[in-house]
């Protein structure tokens, strides 16, 4: 069975799935065949507006973390930054404290607020930009795929909602990128990779205008990032027929 060496466990619910495929090489395809990726038209324009919202002093939503502490400060004054580091007891509190105050990312310096629920506001922005309901149970017309950030720096303004971060995956598929690099090879290939995708798609580094994106971390994706996207492998989020909205 080819895909045991890929395996790090004895009793792995992958291997159910990778059973149905011949290889290694058919199952990574048919990963990528059906994961559905932005066009760069609608991640350049929204990278825009992105920047413009934090040059003008907007709260950018990120996801809520426990470790407030490690991620968030409330005064951005150098000198007393790392005194105003604080931890909160759940979701609630950190929520409104960050709308009552002006709340910062350590790393970018940007002020953030709490996402409602984790992806309300990407759920929002994939219908402003699409027309399509996802993840909004009865209401939404793309079933059985699941939001999923490529690189998990949901804490970060700049990763949270971006479309370059993100990518629709099918119910049966989304799991894998959920899991550590150490959960199987097979999962961190693919998690690889379909940073390489997102990389080599839509550049962030060019988009943000800093290095926000190490190159040399990706550099064992890229080779088959580049063939699967010349070989028409990849497939993207098409907007509806009647969305006419203007941004």
């Amino acid at each position: 069975m080819w895909y045991k060496n890929l395996l790090n466990s004895e009793i792995d619910g992958l291997e159910p799935l990778l059973s149905l495929f011949e290889g290694e090489k058919e199952f990574i395809e048919h990963f990528f065949k059906n994961v559905l990726f932005f066009k760069f038209e609608d991640v350049e324009k929204q990278s825009r507006i992105l920047l413009e919202s934090i040059k003008d002093g907007k709260q950018i939503p990120v996801r809520y973390t426990m470790k407030t502490d490690e991620y968030f400060h409330y005064n951005n004054d150098k000198i007393v930054k790392e005194k105003s580091k604080i931890s909160f007891k759940n979701k609630k509190d950190a929520k409104t404290f960050a709308l009552n105050q002006d709340y910062y990312h350590n790393e970018t310096g940007i002020k953030i607020c709490f996402d409602k629920d984790g992806n309300y506001y990407v759920r929002n922005e994939i219908y402003r930009y699409s027309g399509h309901r996802v993840s909004q149970g009865s209401i939404s017309n793309v079933k059985n795929y699941v939001i999923s950030h490529i690189w998990a720096k949901t804490e970060n303004p700049y990763f949270f909602s971006s479309f370059w971060n993100i990518a629709l995956i099918p119910n049966h598929l989304a799991f894998i990128l959920d899991k550590s690099d150490g959960n199987s090879e097979v999962a961190r290939k693919i998690k690889i990779i379909s940073k390489a995708i997102c990389y080599h798609l839509y550049n962030p580094n060019k988009l943000i205008g800093m290095e926000i994106i190490d190159e040399k971390e990706l550099v064992n994706g890229l080779e088959l990032a580049k063939i699967y996207i010349k070989d028409n492998l990849i497939n993207y989020f098409e907007k509806t027929v009647t969305n006419k909205k203007t941004l």
